[in-house]
């Protein structure tokens, strides 16, 4: 059984060994000029993760063992996920430098808010062993990441700039503004967040915790599902509803489709009220952003984890339609993120012109919305998903 883990290379010297200070099993290697440091033998990772489920007690008769051939577990489809996201993570930080602009941490970003996300998603695949909880410690360290590349690229965000792609096929820009012309008001900003993200980038990427978060995401628990305190779940995945978390009898994509659905739900109550709000600053905004984060979690997991099938053309639009909302919801939100600046910086006839424009362009999203009957295609959605699942007892 494949645990979707790339091939790293060839281990030339040295045998596993128990490391007493990372609490788990390391494997020496002896990588050449190129490869990316603290890697693991794919090999011993992969007997890492068969033999923890072979051994656990919680090998029972719901076991995979009985399951059907295509039936993938939720720990086997979080190995296939979660094991070797980070070799990206890690080059796309190795580049990121003191020169690097806050337009070009874009992709970065996304990986972090990807494997975040992925995180997020499969929390109770993996145990929490002796002393500290590994994986509540990288969730963490990949949040303080994700915030500071976040905080970092709302500078270009905030200019509300369409950025030119190049199309290497057909040799062309696309349209917008090309990336070797943005520019930035207030250098002095973007330096000093920057600063913030390098000092984070350098303490991830040190060999023996990277290496060690890198082992403990390639070894879930394939069978067993392990508690998690709610407070230590994200409240736009698991944590949304009290006690909820995946069920035995669906596999894994299934266990998904299961959570887009309770998340639409989620966010189809929370509408009437984010319709009625006026005010999108400070807190009282925060129905409007747990609303778009809500149906940006669905749009997310259906992309990351292929929950549709690709000849169901009602659900293709339906998805269509979530993105579409999380897409106008988020240019409010970068409105929103012009005005915190703004505020920050005294500028207040932009505060006022920028108040006006968000009320004004609020007014244009709501009626939308109403023409494109968003509450009847949110629960026609969560209905469609519901229908896909199979349940396996």
């Amino acid at each position: 059984m494949s645990l979707g883990c790339p091939l790293y290379g060839k281990v030339d010297k040295g045998a596993p060994y128990w490391d007493s200070k990372l609490g788990m099993r390391r494997a020496y290697s002896n990588y050449k000029y190129g490869s990316i440091p603290g890697k693991w033998s794919p090999s011993f990772l992969l007997l890492i993760g068969l033999l923890f489920a072979l051994t656990h007690v919680g090998f029972t008769k719901n076991s995979a063992s009985e399951k059907p051939a295509s039936f993938t577990t939720y720990g086997e489809l979080a190995a296939r996920m979660l094991c070797g996201p980070l070799d990206d993570i890690q080059i796309g930080l190795t580049n990121f430098t003191e020169n690097t602009l806050p337009h070009e941490a874009k992709d970065l970003r996304k990986l972090l808010r990807k494997y975040r996300n992925r995180l997020d998603l499969f929390a109770f695949a993996y145990p929490t062993g002796p002393g500290k909880d590994l994986f509540l410690k990288l969730r963490k360290d990949i949040d303080k990441g994700y915030e500071r590349m976040g905080d970092f690229k709302d500078l270009f965000d905030a200019q509300r700039l369409e950025l030119a792609e190049f199309d290497s096929e057909k040799q062309k820009w696309s349209k917008g503004v090309r990336p070797e012309v943005v520019t930035y008001p207030d250098l002095e900003r973007v330096r000093s967040r920057r600063i913030k993200v390098i000092k984070w980038k350098n303490e991830f990427l040190e060999t023996d915790r990277l290496a060690a978060y890198r082992a403990y995401t390639c070894a879930p628990d394939l069978i067993v599902f392990h508690n998690r305190r709610a407070k230590d779940l994200s409240r736009f995945f698991w944590g949304s509803e009290k006690g909820m978390m995946p069920r035995r009898e669906l596999d894994g994509v299934d266990n998904f489709r299961w959570l887009a659905a309770e998340s639409l739900n989620r966010a189809l109550s929370d509408y009437p009220a984010v319709q009625l709000l006026r005010d999108l600053e400070g807190e009282t905004a925060e129905l409007f952003h747990d609303f778009r984060k809500r149906v940006r979690t669905v749009v997310k997991i259906a992309g990351d984890i292929e929950l549709l099938p690709t000849s169901n053309k009602r659900a293709k639009k339906l998805d269509e339609l979530m993105d579409d909302v999380d897409d106008a919801y988020g240019d409010i939100n970068d409105i929103i993120l012009d005005l915190d600046l703004a505020v920050e910086s005294g500028q207040i006839a932009k505060v006022t012109r920028l108040r006006a424009e968000i009320a004004t362009e609020w007014a244009t999203l709501r009626q939308w919305q109403t023409k494109k009957q968003v509450p009847d295609a949110m629960a026609e959605y969560s209905k469609l998903l519901r229908s896909l699942i199979t349940v396996v007892k």
